[in-house]
């Protein structure tokens, strides 16, 4: 779409006519940039949260094991002594 603005005839139009369209034009593909940085931004961003959300799931198995090790059978079978 940008491609089109930049092959469209100027002359014809007002000089500040022109200008705004050509001010109008660099705005927008500055936010065309910006987007593109922000959509890799975003992916790489993604990939960090899949890779957070598996090691906590990792740790969270680790924590569930250790309480079962802390607080399992083992742990309530008690001799009479230790009651």
């Amino acid at each position: 779409m940008l491609n089109a603005f930049k092959s469209l005839d100027l002359n014809p139009l007002p000089a500040d006519a022109q200008a705004t369209i050509l001010v109008a034009c660099e705005q927008v593909s500055g936010i065309v940039e910006q987007n593109a940085a922000l959509t890799e931004s975003n992916a790489t961003l993604t990939t960090q949260v899949r890779e957070l959300e598996a090691l906590n799931a990792r740790l969270e198995h680790f924590v569930k094991e250790l309480n079962q090790v802390i607080y399992g059978g083992r742990s309530e079978k008690l001799t009479e002594d230790e009651r």
